[in-house]
């Protein structure tokens, strides 16, 4: 395994009721600005077919230290700062790395 692996993130979001609109204007304007950081090798928004309140967002970041510069950045912070009243429960997030 190399010594600064991949970090793949799996989010899984699901907005208030009357709030899905709102959830996904901002989630666009997160995946737009997080697409465009060095660190950042995939973050690809996804809306269910089933229940269109629920989003999960497919990250794979560089390494643990360009995941933790993510969290620095402004697009994410404001987002973060809105997450309470856009999503009914913060969100289920599982980190991984990658295993042959």
């Amino acid at each position: 395994m190399s010594k600064n692996p991949s970090i793949t993130i799996v989010a899984y979001l699901k907005a208030r009721d009357g709030m899905d609109q709102a959830l996904l204007h901002e989630l666009r304007k997160l995946v737009h600005d997080t697409q465009e950081e060095a660190g950042c090798i995939q973050y690809i928004l996804h809306r269910s077919i089933e229940a269109p309140k629920d989003f999960m967002i497919y990250e794979i970041w560089r390494d643990q230290a360009a995941l933790n510069e993510h969290v620095l950045q402004a697009h994410y912070l404001n987002f973060s700062a809105l997450a309470a009243e856009l999503l009914v429960e913060p969100p289920d997030v599982s980190h991984m790395i990658q295993v042959t």
